[in-house]
Parts: structure tokens; sequence; C-alpha cells
């Protein structure tokens, strides 16, 4: 059976995650064309480059996306999946991500869902590493995830809603009843709110690498530079 293990004791965002993915063999080209089932042809482009992480290479993600791009809230997100005629485990997968989002910011700010103004995913940029990552499981044929612990850095992080210590609120919603620890060497925010929404649902344990037979890793760096580097990897095999 195969099988994926995220290594995110430095930290996961969604992008972060899907160019681990690449990096260990996901073809680009399938993720363009589950991104194009959903409507976002025109809207953005894809380039996966190297970048050097201290004496380390990783691959990084650039997701541009058009001015032309629409504006999607949490209805439109889902209604796009579902019309994507993507597999029901994309489908599935995605929907269930974008779900988790908005019932825990629903939570968070006290509002019903369908009043909840979704700020992280009014861009196709979180649709992108939503359904780019479910597309690259499928590719990989990978039929189990698991996870390490989950570093969520440390300090303050400021968005739309004001400044808070290191969870964001979200972030921390989206983790209960999972491992996690602050980096105190990294006074940033190393876990996003998408990266923690697609651990909690795609991965079934959380814990140190499974038995199992390696045969690709990848390995993937966020935007910001750190120091020490942080670099996530993706380990896929045989159970």
């Amino acid at each position: 059976m195969r099988i994926a293990h995220l290594d995110v004791t430095s930290g996961a965002a969604g992008d972060m995650l899907l160019a681990a993915l690449l990096d260990a063999g996901a073809p680009i080209e399938a993720i363009r064309g589950a991104l194009d089932g959903c409507g976002l042809a025109g809207e953005v482009e894809l380039r996966l480059v190297d970048r050097m992480a201290g004496a380390f290479r990783a691959a990084h993600l650039e997701v541009r996306v058009s001015d032309h791009a629409r504006t999607r809230q949490v209805p439109d997100a889902l209604r796009d999946i579902a019309e994507s005629g993507l597999s029901d485990r994309v489908r599935e997968g995605a929907s269930a991500t974008i779900s988790r989002i908005a019932e825990v910011e629903a939570r968070v700010h006290g509002r019903p869902v369908s009043e909840v103004h979704l700020h992280e995913l009014s861009g196709a940029d979180t649709l992108t590493d939503v359904v780019g990552f479910w597309a690259a499981i499928e590719s990989l044929d990978i039929v189990r995830i698991s996870a390490s612990p989950i570093n969520l850095g440390s300090g303050v992080v400021s968005f739309s809603h004001g400044r808070f210590g290191v969870p964001a609120p979200a972030t921390a919603e989206l983790l209960r009843g999972i491992p996690i620890f602050g980096a105190e060497d990294a006074a940033i925010e190393l876990t996003t709110p998408t990266g923690a929404a697609l651990l909690a649902t795609a991965a079934s344990s959380f814990g140190p690498l499974p038995a199992m037979t390696i045969d690709r890793i990848g390995y993937s760096v966020g935007s910001r530079p750190t120091d020490p580097p942080r670099i996530l990897r993706c380990y896929v095999g045989d159970a």
C-alpha cells in the first residue's frame, strides 16, 4: 500500500505541502488540469523552482494569481469543486478541507458559516493549494497519509482581524486533538490555517516516521527565508 509521511517539524503552509508532493514526483500538469477543472484557467499560473535553504536544495512553488481572478467565498469554492469533473477522492478531500476552515472561522467569530467572510478563501490561491494538494495525492497513488507533530512557530502574527500570538485563532482551532509544539527559535508563524486544515483533514495519524520502504522524498520551503532554514519533507513509499 502506498503511503506518505509529512515531516512538518519545520511547519507547514498550503503551498509548501503541494511543493513537497510535486518535488516527490507528482506531475505539475496534473495539478494544472485539476485547477482548470475548477474554473481557474487563466487565473492562476504555477511555477516550481529550486531554492537553496542554507546548504540544501528544496522546491518552492510560485503561485501567481491574475488581477482578473474571480473573488470566491466558501459557497463559490465548493460549487467550483463539485462541478469540476475531478475524481471523487479529490472532490471530497478538497471540499472537506474548505468546509473545515469555514466551520472554524464561524466558531472563532461567533457567526453562522453563511455570514462569515473568509479572507483566506476569497482568492484563487487557497483553492489552488487545496485542490492541488489532493490532486497530487491522487497522482502519486497515495492511500494513507501520516504526519509528524506540527511546529507552529512563535511570536505574533498580523492579519485582517488584528494581531495575535502564534498560533492564529483559526490554526489553533483546526489543530484541536493533534500533536503540536512551538519553536522558540522561530519568532514567526510557521503553520498557516490552510496548512493546518490540510493536515487535519488528510492525515490519519501523527507521530514518528512509520515503518515503510521509501522510494521518493520531496523537499520544500516557503516564501520567507528563515534562519535556520525550515524545510518540509514528504516521504512516499510502501507500507
